[in-house]
C-alpha cells in the first residue's frame, strides 16, 4: 500500500501543511490522504537534500522520511 501527498504550493501553504502535520505528530499519528497512521514510540528520521543538474536547470529536493519496523 502506498499513499502520498503531492501538490503545488507556496511557502505559506507549506508552512500550513507542516503545522497540520506537526499537530498530528503531537497526537501520535500522521494522516496521508485518507490513511491515518499511528506512530510508534521510536523510529528513524531521515532528512535529505538533493540537487540534480540537467542541461541548464537545477532540480532541488528536500525530503523528510520516518521509518520503522514491527
Amino acid at each position: 500500500m502506498k499513499r502520498e501527498i503531492k501538490r503545488t504550493s507556496d511557502k505559506a501553504g507549506l508552512v500550513e501543511l507542516i503545522e497540520k502535520k506537526l499537530a498530528e505528530l503531537r497526537n501520535g499519528y500522521i494522516e496521508i490522504d485518507d490513511l491515518k497512521v499511528i506512530l510508534p514510540d521510536s523510529f528513524e528520521v531521515e532528512l535529505e537534500y538533493e540537487e540534480e543538474h540537467k542541461d541548464d536547470k537545477t532540480k532541488y529536493k528536500v525530503e523528510i522520511e520516518i521509518e520503522w519496523t514491527k
